[in-house]
């Protein structure tokens, strides 16, 4: 899906035949199979700049797939793995200047960006993953530095974020405290990750005497 110019409307996405990009050192070339939508998208309209975004451009930043080719200085994936990725800058020590991409057959990706697919994931499971996992990877580990005994409250557990958050928490060994509504709850509960969940129709947690002192709130 090509996408001529953002400051106008979804009118100026349209699909279009480009060439193929060619290999190149540290890279892959994987056929997608699924490509998630995620609000990156609605962003590209102009609503919020992006930097490096240059159009026009092909959108798409969450993928699923399996490896066509790789350079041969690639050692973490080969051709033929399932792989899926989120196609984005992280703007700090990443020197990746591609962003976007996934939104067509074919994508040419830093080979370091690639994770293989757990067999137990779909490919629709896998590409809903990378932009969510990476906010909540982000947020308890590299941040907020949760670890075994941490006292981690998830605000909204129900949530993209929020779900794969308490199942992290409780991975890494934290108490994981979160907040549902009525409707939501028994999905939450589903999740079988937090030790507590408040509904938020009927309390407030922050009014709940054995809610408090916690090292992370997300």
């Amino acid at each position: 899906m090509w996408i001529e110019n953002p400051l106008n409307s979804i009118e100026e996405v349209r699909l279009q035949r480009i060439p193929k990009p060619e290999l190149k050192p540290g890279h892959a070339f994987v056929k997608i199979f699924v490509a998630a939508a995620n609000p990156t998208e609605q962003l590209i309209f102009g609503v919020v700049p992006i930097p490096g975004w240059k159009f026009p451009t092909v959108c798409g930043v969450d993928f699923s797939g399996v490896v066509e080719a790789v350079s041969e200085d690639v050692k973490n994936v080969r051709a033929g793995d399932a792989v899926f990725a989120i196609s984005w800058n992280s703007g700090h020590d990443d020197p990746a200047p591609v962003i976007g991409g996934a939104f067509a057959e074919y994508i040419l990706i830093a080979a370091s960006k690639l994770s293989k697919k757990p067999e137990a994931l779909s490919f629709e499971q896998a590409a809903a993953l990378g932009c969510i996992g990476v906010t909540a990877s982000q947020a308890l580990i590299d941040i907020g530095g949760v670890s075994s005994g941490t006292k981690l409250l998830v605000l909204g557990g129900s949530t993209s974020v929020g779900s794969l958050a308490i199942q992290l928490g409780k991975h890494l060994g934290a108490h994981v405290v979160t907040t549902a509504s009525t409707r939501a709850f028994s999905f939450v509960q589903q999740l079988n990750a937090a030790d507590k969940i408040i509904n938020y129709n009927d309390n407030r947690w922050n009014e709940d005497a054995e809610v408090k002192d916690f090292d992370v709130i997300l």
